[in-house]
């Protein structure tokens, strides 16, 4: 692989999903910084155990960790061990970068910094693909196994979210494990029809990243109605100023929700 060209295709990569996520932070955009040291830092400690979690489950039973095609039972077996390990090491890192996060301060940042992890998580994993497989990989996974990682990391970002600002007294995992439990799942059900290699696998594969990505779009636009930075009327979509009880933009039609301080 050429080292240079594979740096330039992670970095585009990388950064094209960088522009769409921060897009979506309407209302008190993460610095750029903050956001590439939580994807690189949490990217970076959670492939180092999943890598070992991965390679430990490999030796005990014998299964290698690639795209199928294998047996149904094993690949259910496999994918659910994988799809909980890499989400737990993920959510888990981005909770020690968030502990004492200053920027951490409104609830869409749960989902913008749990997908910055996931992104970083992503783009290490892209590294080893393309060394493997060579350079044109990145092009699928840029546009399938990369969104798929940021939808889950979305699910347990949500869990974040409720923690910070609902739930502010309890144990954060306590309360994020129903949503890392979801990203788990469809984390595997994700993976079983690469590793079962079953018919129709690669349109139920853009399916399932089209409903997460459906998710984290429809979950962001609400959080970000939730901003207390957000000034009483104001539309989380347009900007339009509004009635202050106003429940719905009268310019677009967004929805309009009590802001949370």
């Amino acid at each position: 692989m050429n080292i240079l060209l594979g740096a330039l295709g992670l970095v585009l990569s990388s950064g094209l999903w960088i522009y769409f996520i921060l897009k979506k932070d309407k209302i008190e955009r993460e610095p750029l910084a903050t956001f590439i040291l939580v994807g690189l830092g949490g990217g970076l400690i959670s492939s180092v155990f999943a890598v070992f979690s991965n390679a430990a489950f490999s030796a005990a039973t014998g299964m290698r960790l690639s795209a199928g095609p294998m047996p149904v039972a094993a690949a259910v077996f496999l994918s659910l061990f994988v799809g909980f390990s890499e989400e737990f090491f993920k959510c888990v890192a981005a909770i020690l970068f968030l502990r004492k996060l200053k920027e951490f301060d409104e609830p869409a940042d749960g989902v913008i910094y749990a997908m910055a992890a996931s992104l970083g998580f992503a783009a290490i994993e892209n590294i080893g693909y393309m060394v493997r497989a060579g350079i044109g990989v990145l092009v699928t996974r840029t546009f399938l196994s990369v969104p798929a990682h940021l939808g889950f990391g979305a699910l347990w970002g949500t869990g974040l979210a409720a923690a910070k600002f609902r739930f502010p007294k309890s144990n954060p995992l306590r309360i994020v494990m129903p949503y890392l439990a979801a990203s788990a799942l469809c984390h595997g059900l994700y993976d079983f029809w690469l590793f079962a290699f079953l018919p129709m696998s690669a349109p139920v594969a853009i399916l399932i990243v089209l409903s997460l990505w459906s998710f984290a779009s429809r979950k962001m636009r609400f959080l970000v109605a939730h901003s207390p930075f957000l000034p009483p009327g104001r539309c989380p979509e347009c900007g339009i100023r509004n009635k202050v009880d106003a429940t719905v933009c009268a310019a677009c039609g967004a929805a309009m929700y009590p802001v949370i301080h």
